[in-house]
């Protein structure tokens, strides 16, 4: 599978999740980097790094100084800004995507959000992009996050209805190319090859329309 991948980037050079806090998102994009030869995108954070994270790999962590001041440097090609109250302290966490070249021949996944996901699309071309939503039970989604050390409930309840909004039928209208269900039952690596099977089939077609048209 992973020889056979490394034609992804032909058609779909960066596969985009997306889906609500706690869906699964960074297991399932673990799996499709580890068993398909696709490269990770590490976007930028400021919020504090949680056990069992590791600085450069779940995500680049930095300051609110430090992020600001890419900003100025027009350094992202999107970035967002959430209000938080953690323990009942307000605070600001920005999450950044950070620009860069396709490469020829490489595949790149990115997690982000549905704001993130249509940046990318504006900034490389929905040619260039398999856009896949993970979607989970709120009910599974909150016994996940509650298994988690950094677990507040302010910040959770927050979180279910920022993303009842930004996740809405009128925000992803046209957006998604797949949806895949990840309810605790499904094997990770089943979920990922599901992804992967569904980019080389709509590749395939994309590469037979190509064909008639000429």
């Amino acid at each position: 599978d992973a020889q056979e991948s490394r034609g992804l980037g032909d058609v779909y050079k960066r596969q985009i999740i997306i889906g609500k806090s706690a869906s699964g998102k960074d297991t399932i994009q673990r799996e499709l980097i580890e068993s398909y030869n696709i490269q990770n995108i590490i976007t930028t954070t400021t919020r504090p790094i949680r056990e069992g994270e590791q600085d450069g790999k779940d995500y680049c962590f930095i300051s609110t100084k430090m992020f600001e001041k890419a900003i100025e440097d027009n350094m992202f090609l999107e970035y967002r800004v959430y209000n938080t109250s953690v323990g009942n302290k307000h605070d600001l966490w920005y999450y950044g995507t950070p620009k860069q070249k396709l490469a020829i021949g490489k595949n790149y996944c990115i997690i982000t959000d549905v704001q993130g996901a249509k940046a990318n699309i504006d900034y490389y071309g929905k040619e260039n992009c398999f856009v896949v939503f993970v979607h989970t039970t709120d009910k599974i989604r909150t016994n996940r996050a509650m298994q988690r050390g950094s677990f507040d409930i302010c910040e959770w309840e927050r979180r279910l209805k920022d993303d009842s909004l930004k996740f809405s039928s009128t925000q992803t209208d046209g957006l998604i190319d797949l949806t895949i269900e990840n309810d605790g039952e499904n094997n990770i690596a089943d979920l990922a090859k599901t992804v992967y099977e569904n980019i080389i089939t709509k590749q395939k077609m994309r590469v037979c329309q190509n064909r008639k048209e000429r």
